[in-house]
């Protein structure tokens, strides 16, 4: 499976990078503990049945940087 490239002037540093905010979406009902995007991807994509590489650590860790689900507030 082929991945859109990405836009002109972007780069997977900026992804990385120290300075860029973390996206902390906030989920209601059924979510126990804080899980990043990169782990739901890799859970979904190992019970699809694709076999994990040394990329998909490397993605799995860049996007746990960039956004995390975490579990609604109880009011």
């Amino acid at each position: 499976m082929k991945l859109p490239r990405q836009a002109e002037g972007t780069s997977h540093r900026n992804l990385t990078d120290s300075n860029s905010r973390q996206l902390r979406i906030s989920l209601p009902g059924g979510l126990a503990k804080e899980i990043g995007l990169g782990d739901v991807v890799k859970s979904i994509t190992s019970k699809v049945g694709f076999k994990p590489c040394g990329g998909c650590q490397k993605r799995a860790a860049v996007l746990n940087q960039r956004m995390v689900f975490v579990p609604a507030r109880k009011k």
